[in-house]
């Protein structure tokens, strides 16, 4: 059995936040079909209004000292944090985001030899500088060495506020790290300097903090679907992929996505707050 950690600060258009919410209904409906039973656990900031009707099996809010609830990437790391400081952590837990959907049981991944797993692209070789290296949507945590996981986050927050006030120099609107990105790079930062040299290697494993911190292959554990030739979408074939990712412009086929393949279909609703329902669909 194994949790699954959330979070998300709603967005100011009530659209944009009750597509989010819809995406976040089918993600947790994708987990149930591939056997999840644990707790869905949807953590916020203190100031956010939430809908009533959430499926979450515990809402926690958070308002870290100093911490602005546009931080939103500080706030997510200070929830990883918070988590494992917390007895919410008994068992192991994945935190996704809504823009996922589970195809295949992640309790596979936890027969593996890390206390942390973080993701990153099979492109990674093809990166120049930090940002892209890893990708923070998808974070792995075991239980079988808790103080380790604690040991490891504590660092990860301490990393992170050295570096949050710098800026994301991808984007012309240059945001702060503490509002983009900088969850990936305080990541990288705790990693040794060869870490994806010997992960070409296959040495995938780094102590950092007493903790061991696994580099696992988004290919199989956090795949990100769909590319686009021309106008026509073409959808990857990762059979093996234990989580797909629709980031970006990619959450538009999600649904789509969901009924081909996981025959899980999302329609529109007055049975929710935010207008859909999922149902499966029988073949």
């Amino acid at each position: 059995m194994f949790d699954i950690l959330f979070f998300y600060i709603p967005h100011a258009d009530a659209r944009v936040a009750n597509t989010n919410y819809a995406l976040m209904h089918l993600m947790l409906c994708s987990a149930r079909a591939v056997g999840f039973s644990g707790e869905f656990l949807f953590y916020t900031h203190e100031s956010a209004r939430l809908p009533d009707d959430l499926p979450a099996s515990r809402i926690v809010r958070i308002a870290p000292e100093g911490v602005a609830d546009t931080d939103v990437m500080l706030l997510k790391a200070y929830a990883h944090h918070h988590f494992v400081h917390s007895d919410l952590f008994r068992r192991p837990a994945i935190s996704v985001e809504s823009d996922q959907l589970f195809q295949a049981d992640p309790m596979q991944a936890f027969s593996l030899p890390f206390d942390v797993g973080i993701t990153y692209p099979h492109w990674t070789k093809e990166i120049s500088g930090d940002f892209g290296r890893i990708n923070g949507g998808v974070t792995y945590f075991n239980s079988r060495n808790i103080s380790a996981v604690r040991s490891y986050f504590s660092a990860y927050i301490a990393m992170y506020l050295t570096i949050k006030d710098q800026t994301d120099m991808r984007y012309g609107r240059r945001p702060k790290l503490s509002q983009w990105g900088g969850g990936e790079i305080a990541h990288l930062r705790l990693l040794p300097p060869h870490a994806f040299e010997d992960h070409a290697q296959q040495r995938r494993c780094f102590v950092v903090a007493d903790a061991r911190v696994m580099l696992l292959e988004a290919a199989k554990f956090n795949c990100q679907q769909g590319e686009r030739e021309g106008e026509e979408i073409v959808f990857e074939n990762y059979p093996d992929a234990i989580i797909r990712h629709f980031n970006g412009w990619r959450k538009k086929i999600m649904p789509e996505y969901a009924m081909k393949f996981l025959n899980l279909k999302m329609e529109p609703s007055t049975e929710t707050s935010w207008g859909t329902k999922v149902t499966e669909i029988s073949r």
